[in-house]
């Protein structure tokens, strides 16, 4: 048995798909035997979870890494855990490393050979991204290290013949969306053009802009919260790049990938062109009517362009991820 410290922030300008999959990894290393409490930074949503099955403590910002440290000899913990882009002040960490083994899970920042374990769940990085590592660090890269909301394992794979005709296409943005992506994408639509075809936009539970959801839209527009079965139903999806993206690959969904930033909109363009198995729609302060307008009738139209994204996502993805990690955490 060994004890898992987990640092993970979400809310506010921090997405959610960071709590959602280290809640998933911890879960199953709770089924193993092992401990795990969850540190993170003060949020709304975090102050809302207050039937989460793990002990978690907020942190204070003026002194992050003095508190974390505290945290670690008071609890005697085997393995410090962190998912998200964070910055880490070095001296300090030097700590941190001295206490617990350190693992980093997709954390993409200058601060990213600090950890003894780096996990890398994407493909699209170069080689010069792995050259500041110490040959000691142990780096593991791949989507096969992709792990996901827990919620995903209990939802049942879109049938392939559900592709033979586009009844609604469903727009995703990130549970947070502080771009609000969401509404960009709502201006640029002339839902005229797609007459008989329903527009399902879906927010967040931490949607950040929910006062500029229009109060009146067109008669095949429709405005509800997250849900992963209410977006299964629809035929064809629009998503932000992000964790989400890849969990709809896994069930079987054609997606129009777009990126909210100039980071992951390069990792949408590097995924789509790696594998085709998503099709990359640019940077959203890029993007223009015209050009959504003309790819959103494409894959309406051609059932061959939808199933093609579909085959390929089975090949590139599975639901396997949580274990190979698991498994990383229990053995190095």
């Amino acid at each position: 048995m060994s004890k898992f410290l987990f640092r993970v922030d979400a809310g506010g300008n921090v997405g959610l798909g960071h709590f959602y999959r280290s809640w998933h990894l911890a879960r199953e290393l709770k089924k193993r035997g092992h401990i795990i409490e969850f540190i993170h930074r003060p949020s709304n949503f975090w102050k809302d979870q207050w039937a989460f099955d793990f002990i978690h403590t907020n942190l204070n910002a003026e002194n992050e890494l003095e508190q974390t440290v505290r945290i670690l000899q008071k609890g005697k913990f085997d393995t410090l855990f962190v998912d998200g882009m964070l910055e880490f002040e070095q001296a300090t960490f030097k700590t941190i490393k001295k206490l617990v083994k350190v693992v980093f899970y997709q954390v993409n920042t200058a601060s990213r050979h600090l950890s003894d374990i780096f996990i890398l769940p994407s493909i699209h990085q170069e080689a010069d991204f792995f050259n500041v590592f110490d040959e000691k660090t142990k780096i593991f890269q791949g989507l096969s290290y992709f792990t996901f909301n827990p919620n995903i394992s209990s939802q049942s794979r879109k049938p392939f013949n559900s592709l033979k005709e586009v009844k609604s296409v469903g727009i995703i943005t990130g549970g947070s969306d502080p771009e609000n992506v969401l509404l960009r994408l709502y201006d640029l639509i002339d839902f005229t053009k797609f007459e008989g075809i329903k527009f399902h936009f879906f927010f967040g539970n931490n949607f950040m802009h929910l006062n500029t959801i229009p109060l009146k839209v067109p008669n095949n527009v429709v405005f509800s919260p997250f849900g992963f079965d209410q977006i299964l139903q629809t035929d064809l999806m629009v998503s932000t790049f992000g964790v989400s993206t890849y969990e709809f690959m896994c069930l079987g969904m054609p997606i129009l990938s777009l990126g909210h930033q100039k980071s992951n909109a390069y990792a949408s363009k590097i995924l789509a062109q790696r594998t085709n198995a998503i099709f990359h729609l640019g940077e959203i302060s890029e993007l223009t009517s015209k050009d959504l307008t003309k790819n959103l009738e494409r894959y309406n139209n051609e059932k061959s362009s939808r199933e093609s994204l579909v085959i390929n996502s089975k090949k590139t993805i599975d639901l396997k991820g949580v274990d190979r990690v698991v498994n990383i955490l229990e053995n190095e």
